[in-house]
């Protein structure tokens, strides 16, 4: 790009061109959490999403062998090649991750291809905007544009699902390409807008199929997922058929229908996974008597005024048992919208179960949804809750925060002195943790351990079975059970052959009976056990976290990273002009903010998200506010502090300082407002995010002004450098998270801040 009379043009195309890459990523990267939520398990995700954050560094390198020249000349028509091709990339990827066989290695293999060809177009841009200027212009480009991103995903999803979204943007790259194609005209009038008007009229064709047909993404796919609803799909037993689908931000939504011995019922999949029953129902609760033989119908056999609450009520099934139990109210609370529709679809086969008298349906985070009711309620019922659903931040899910001891003390708060609170878990690991979790809270509410073990009562929810834990129920109350309680629990247990476990006064367990006489604590409790069942917390909320070390998926990806960038740093080096500007500062520069800023956005995300209770309107706009402020830093930083070297000394310890007083006080602030309108906590989400998005926006911009004008394959590289290490941030604020908690993730990215500045003072570069 050579300046000449036409280049403030240029640079308000090429400001645009920033914009939309950077948007379209941001898409595509949310769009693929959907993608690998659905055809692996959740766990992949964030390896694939992080896999794919890498190709952005691996763009950077890519881009430093296409620079050119002093002034960062590039040649117009590479990057309109390169923006056609991502383009053409982002719905042809989706299409081909759905579509292959399964292999992680070629899924996240296919997912780097556009962050690399996105990540090579903005590094050369980016090298060109140094040169004259207008990096922090420029940069402000790249934030609002993600940050559009981040709004414009959950509306475009939830309509249209990961394949035609990826479509629609892949069309707005080639339309905005064609003004490039426009500005090139008039220096070579030979240069065609044949090629780019094609690939629009292509993927306007995909995007309209796919969206007239919604069962596109599932005739696609390889049946050869790991997840039930294939296995279900492909056994000839069973014939099943996808009736109904629905797309979210959150999870896909499938209703599968069987064959004719299975007609009484139909099965809802969350993501391919997390089956839950919906049962054909007319009215007549005769027809439907069998369920009380079932363990999780056990708590509404004896309910003293009948106020229910149901988080997470899938198919309608723990509704059932509340009709067969004669309960006066429930209100069940479901964070999958895609499953309330999906029953309402089909309510003239399950008798309308979600609008029945006396029954109201809540779309809305469960957890959330306690701390801000003022109702009392005498059971409390959580089963199975766990959607196998991926977040776009990363490890932690939605449910997670269901299973802490805080949400343990919200429950207890809101049930009645006689009530109930009981949780349908998996396993004999579900049960442990959820056990101790339970005493946990019990011990902090004042109750001695002595006493606490009876308040807990947990049953055996396979029939007959003593050794082998499946779907065990767990009873919490806030008063102990009393002995005719326990005998009246022990006798409806019995009566349909589950074998209690631990049941006080009539069949205790040894290991509660040992606490009860002080032998031993619970701690030491914890300490024994193979797996990890150390009570979650808000502060480290990983409830199906049971391994005791870094789970081995994450420290290999963290192994994997570390030798990537290790190589890369090494390749770098020696391709670097020493003699004229040293490495090491910049690149610890730029590897501290790479690092540093995923260490402080993910926690802030986890925090500001539970804020909203709507895991995905929350995600969405703190990624908006966050991504935003970080623009608005960027483009006003410069004008309030001319002196980079001043703004950074400034803005660096600002963003530890800012750090560190939400890490203390953000939690104790936002319980303040959590009665408030969701209007009012979403102004307040946007008000707690924007200062912190503002000051992380200042330091990468400001960094590269300092690399001395002339040096565009510098900045290139530098570029890369961020990408490549904001990957290792991101495992790192998962491993330090899984072990320490966020709050000390948070204060670790407060200190990678301060040692960002650090190297800043050892930066030679003059603007």
């Amino acid at each position: 790009m050579q300046e000449a009379a036409g280049t403030s043009k240029l640079r308000n195309l090429v400001w645009f061109l920033i914009f939309m890459v950077s948007m379209s990523l941001l898409v595509f990267e949310i769009s693929l959490t959907r993608i690998f939520s659905l055809v692996v398990w959740y766990h992949f995700v964030f390896l694939a999403i992080s896999t794919a954050i890498l190709g952005l560094g691996l763009g950077g390198i890519l881009g430093s062998h296409l620079v050119t020249g002093q002034d960062g000349n590039v040649e117009l028509g590479l990057i309109m090649k390169l923006l056609l091709a991502l383009a053409a990339a982002l719905p042809s990827t989706s299409a081909l991750l759905l579509w292959v066989p399964y292999s992680y290695f070629v899924l996240y293999g296919l997912a780097v291809l556009p962050f690399i060809l996105g990540g090579t177009v903005l590094s050369l841009v980016f090298a060109w905007g140094r040169q004259q200027g207008w990096v922090h212009q420029f940069y402000f480009a790249d934030l609002s544009g993600a940050s559009l991103g981040s709004l414009a995903v959950v509306p475009l999803l939830a309509s249209w699902g990961p394949l035609a979204t990826t479509s629609l943007v892949g069309l707005m790259i080639s339309a905005a390409t064609v003004g490039l194609v426009f500005f090139k005209r008039f220096k070579r009038k030979r240069f065609s807008y044949r090629l780019p008007l094609a690939l629009m009229i292509g993927l306007l064709f995909v995007a309209v199929v796919v969206i007239s047909y919604p069962q596109a993404e599932l005739t696609l796919m390889s049946m050869g997922s790991p997840k039930p609803m294939f296995a279900y799909l492909t056994d000839p037993d069973r014939q099943g058929e996808v009736v109904f689908t629905r797309w979210s931000s959150m999870a896909r939504t499938d209703v599968v229908r069987a064959g004719a011995f299975e007609s009484n019922l139909m099965t809802i999949f969350t993501d391919g996974a997390a089956a839950t029953s919906m049962y054909r129902f007319d009215g007549d609760l005769s027809e439907i008597d069998f369920l009380k033989r079932e363990a999780g119908y056990l708590p509404f056999a004896d309910i003293s005024t009948g106020d229910v609450l149901v988080i997470g009520p899938g198919g309608g099934k723990d509704i059932l048992f509340g009709l067969l139990g004669e309960s006066e109210r429930i209100t069940a609370v479901e964070v999958n919208p895609g499953i309330v529709e999906a029953v309402r679809e089909f309510s003239s086969f399950n008798g309308g179960i979600f609008d029945l008298p006396g029954v109201e349906i809540i779309v809305d985070d469960g957890r959330s949804f306690v701390r801000r009711t003022q109702d009392e309620y005498d059971l409390i019922y959580l089963s199975l809750v766990m959607t196998l659903a991926a977040e776009p931040i990363g490890y932690s899910l939605v449910e997670n925060y269901i299973f802490t001891t805080e949400a343990f003390h919200d429950y207890l708060d809101v049930l009645r002195d006689d009530g109930q609170l009981v949780f349908v878990l998996h396993d004999g690991r579900d049960l442990l943790k959820a056990v101790t979790t339970a005493l946990q809270a019990l011990k902090e509410r004042g109750v001695p351990m002595e006493q606490a073990t009876q308040h807990l009562a947990f049953i055996n929810g396979t029939p007959g079975h003593t050794n082998h834990i499946h779907k065990p129920l767990l009873v919490v109350r806030n008063t102990p059970f009393t002995s005719a309680a326990s005998e009246a629990l022990l006798s409806q247990a019995l009566e349909r052959n589950l074998p209690p476990i631990h049941i006080p006064h009539v069949a205790e367990t040894d290991a509660l009976v040992l606490m009860e006489g002080g032998q031993i604590t619970l701690e030491e409790y914890i300490s024994h056990s193979q797996t990890n069942i150390q009570p979650a917390t808000d502060n480290r909320p990983f409830f199906y976290n049971f391994d005791r070390s870094i789970p081995k998926y994450v420290l290999i990806l963290l192994l994997v990273v570390s030798g990537v960038i290790v190589a890369a740093f090494a390749w770098l080096r020696r391709r670097w002009p020493q003699a004229r500007l040293p490495f090491y500062p910049y690149s610890g520069y730029f590897t501290a903010l790479g690092v540093g800023f995923m260490l402080v956005e993910i926690p802030l995300l986890q925090q500001l998200g539970f804020f909203l209770g709507r895991p995905t309107l929350a995600i969405s706009l703190t990624l908006f506010a966050i991504l935003f402020g970080g623009g608005l830093g960027s483009l006003f930083s410069s004008r309030l502090i001319p002196d980079p070297e001043r703004r950074l000394q400034l803005a660096l310890p600002a963003v530890a300082i800012v750090a560190l007083v939400y890490q203390l006080a953000l939690p104790g602030v936002m319980n303040q407002f959590l009665l408030q309108p969701l209007a009012t906590r979403i102004v307040l989400t946007v008000v707690f995010a924007l200062p912190v998005g503002f000051l992380l926006g200042i330091p990468f911009p400001t960094g590269l002004s300092l690399v001395p004008a002339g040096r565009p394959r510098e900045v290139s590289t530098l570029w890369a450098v961020n990408g490549l290490t904001s990957v290792l941030g991101s495992v790192l604020a998962v491993v330090l998270s899984l072990q320490f908690g966020f709050r000390f993730t948070l204060a670790v990215g407060a200190l990678v801040y301060l040692a960002a500045l650090w190297f800043a003072h050892r930066m030679p570069g003059k603007t």
